[in-house]
C-alpha cells in the first residue's frame, strides 16, 4: 500500500477531550497519532464525519480539525482521523513537534 500522507506522523498515547463545535458533545479519548496536519484519535464511533471538533490535550494545548475518516469497533483500532485546521506547537519528552 502506498503511504499517501503529506507529513511525518508521530505515535503518540496522549490523554484528550473532544467537544464538537457543532452541537452538545464531549468525550474522553486517547491521541494514537499527529502530524502537521493531522491526528488520529482512538474512541468508539459516537462523533460524526465531516464534524468539527476542538481537542484538548491535558497540557491545556487545543487544536481544532475535521473528522476526514473513521474505523468502526470491529477494526484493530477504531477511532477518527482529524484533519487540522490551524497549526501549533506540541512538546513531548524533550522534542518538539511543529504543527
Amino acid at each position: 500500500m502506498t503511504e499517501r500522507r503529506a507529513n511525518e506522523r508521530f505515535e503518540v498515547e496522549l490523554e484528550a477531550k473532544i467537544k464538537s463545535c457543532n452541537r452538545e458533545f464531549r468525550l474522553g479519548c486517547m491521541l494514537g497519532n499527529i502530524s502537521k496536519g493531522g491526528a488520529f484519535l482512538k474512541t468508539q464511533p459516537e462523533l460524526r464525519l465531516g464534524e468539527r471538533v476542538e481537542i484538548q490535550l491535558d497540557s491545556g494545548m487545543v487544536f481544532v480539525g475535521d473528522l476526514v475518516r473513521s474505523s468502526g469497533p470491529d477494526e484493530t483500532q477504531p477511532g477518527f482521523a482529524v484533519k487540522f485546521l490551524q497549526k501549533g506547537v506540541l512538546v513531548r519528552e524533550g522534542k518538539s513537534l511543529v504543527l
